[in-house]
C-alpha cells in the first residue's frame, strides 16, 4: 500500500484520475489504460543539458516527458534510488538500474516525490516477500499426511490446492513477465533530436521565405509534382546538404540526385538551405568524409578516375547495395565519390573538376545558396547567412 501521506484524501486521486493529466499520461506513454496515474510534477532530466519537462507516476511505472524525450521506467527494474543534498544538483533524485543512472532536478517539493516513489517501491518489495514465504511454506503440506493430527483426505486436498495455487500463480508470473519483457523490462529512450531538431528548421525557413506572392517551390528529391520544364522560373528553392561550410558553400549528392538538385536550385530566385547541426563544418572535407560527388558518363569513368588521380583526389566507384554493379542515376551515369580531403577553395576546385571531359556535374553547390537554417541539437534553430 502506498503511505497514506502521498494524498489526504481519496478524493485528490480520484479528481487526478479523471484529470487532463490523466489523459495527457495514456496519450504519450504506451500504458495500459487501467494503470492509473497518482502523481504529476514538473521537473527537468540531467543529460548533458537540462531537459525541462514533466515525470508521471503509477504503481508500475514512472515516466517523464520532455519536448524531446520520453522515458519510461518500471518500479520492478529500480535497484536503488537516492537524494542529491550537495553539490549544483542538491535538488535531485537519482534512479538506478544496474549499471545506468538517470538524474532528474528542479522539483518544487523534492522530499515529497521521493517519499512517494520509497513508498511504492517499499510496498512491491513486501509483496514480493509474501509471495516468497507462501511458496516457502506450501512446500511443507506434504508432511501433514505422516503428521498425527492430520489425515490423508486433508493431505490430498491441500496438495491439489498447493499445485493449483502454484499453478495460478505461475500462469500470471508468466503473463506477466512477458508482457514486461515485451514492453519495459529496463527504461526505453525514445529521442529523435537529429529528426526534430531539422523539422524546426524547415518550419523557420518556410514560415521566412513562403508568402503569399509565393507561386513556384523547388524542393530536394522525392516531391516532385512538375517539371522544370513546365516551370522554368521557381521563387524559391528548398533543399538539404551533406556539408555547409562558413561561407555557405555545400557538398551535395550522398543520395545521387546532385545533377538535378542544382538545375533546381540554379533556376531559383532564392535558394534556401535546411540541415542539422552536424553538417555544419567550417571547412568542406571536414565532416563530410565521404568526399565529393561526381556524375560521370559511364563510357568515361575509367579515363575520369585516373584524371582525378592526377589532381590529388581519391576516387572511388559509388557501388550498389542491394543489386550488383555500380549505382546508376536517374539520368543513366554513374557517380564517383572523391576525397580531396579538406576543401579550402571550393569554386576554384569545381572548375576544375566540371572542365574533365565526360564529368556531367559535381556535387559542389559553390555561391548558390544565401541562407541556412540548422536544426541544434538542443531544439533550437541556428541561422546563417552570407
Amino acid at each position: 500500500m502506498i503511505g497514506n501521506n502521498t494524498f489526504s484524501n481519496e478524493k485528490s486521486l480520484s479528481q487526478l484520475s479523471n484529470s487532463k493529466l490523466q489523459k495527457e499520461f495514456h496519450l504519450h506513454f504506451p500504458i495500459l489504460e487501467h494503470e492509473t496515474l497518482i502523481f504529476s510534477c514538473k521537473c527537468a532530466k540531467s543529460d548533458r543539458i537540462l531537459l525541462q519537462g514533466r515525470m508521471f507516476i503509477s504503481k508500475n511505472y514512472l515516466c517523464f516527458k520532455a519536448p524531446f524525450i520520453y522515458l519510461i521506467m518500471k518500479f520492478d527494474s529500480i535497484c536503488n534510488l537516492e537524494k542529491k543534498k550537495k553539490g549544483f544538483f542538491s535538488n535531485s533524485i537519482s534512479f538506478f538500474f544496474g549499471k545506468k543512472k538517470y538524474l532528474f532536478t528542479s522539483f518544487t517539493d523534492r522530499d515529497r516525490v521521493f517519499n512517494l516513489i520509497e513508498n511504492i517501491l517499499n510496498s512491491k518489495q513486501s509483496i514480493f516477500n509474501f509471495e516468497n514465504r507462501a511458496l516457502h511454506c506450501s512446500t511443507d503440506i506434504p508432511n501433514v499426511a505422516s503428521s498425527k493430527s492430520g489425515n490423508l483426505d486433508s493431505a490430498v486436498d491441500l496438495q491439489q490446492s498447493k499445485n493449483t495455487k502454484e499453478s495460478e500463480l505461475s500462469t500470471f508470473k508468466e503473463n506477466n513477465d512477458s508482457q514486461d519483457a515485451r514492453q519495459y523490462d529496463f527504461p526505453t529512450l525514445m529521442s529523435n533530436l537529429i529528426n526534430l531538431a531539422k523539422k524546426l528548421a524547415c518550419q523557420k525557413a518556410v514560415d521566412e521565405y513562403v508568402t503569399n506572392a509565393t507561386k513556384v517551390i523547388g524542393i530536394g528529391s522525392g516531391s516532385t509534382i512538375g517539371e522544370l520544364n513546365q516551370f522554368s522560373k521557381i521563387d524559391v528553392a528548398f533543399d538539404g546538404a551533406d556539408e555547409v561550410d562558413q561561407n555557405l558553400n555545400l557538398i551535395k549528392g550522398g543520395g545521387g540526385c546532385h545533377l538535378q538538385e542544382k538545375l533546381i536550385a540554379s533556376n531559383a530566385e532564392k535558394f534556401v538551405v535546411v540541415a542539422d547541426y552536424r553538417k555544419n563544418s567550417v571547412t568542406l572535407g571536414e565532416n563530410w568524409k565521404k568526399g565529393v560527388p561526381l556524375e560521370v558518363i559511364p563510357f568515361a569513368y575509367v579515363s575520369i578516375t585516373e584524371k582525378l588521380k592526377s589532381m590529388g583526389g581519391k576516387p572511388t566507384l559509388r557501388m550498389a547495395i542491394n543489386k550488383a554493379g555500380p549505382v546508376v542515376t536517374d539520368n543513366g551515369n554513374f557517380i564517383i565519390d572523391v576525397d580531396f580531403d579538406l576543401i579550402k577553395n571550393p569554386s576554384e576546385l569545381n572548375l576544375k573538376l566540371i572542365q574533365i571531359s565526360g564529368v556531367v556535374e559535381t556535387g559542389l553547390f559553390c555561391g548558390m545558396s544565401e541562407i541556412c537554417y540548422f536544426g541544434q541539437e538542443d531544439g533550437s534553430v541556428k541561422v546563417q547567412r552570407k
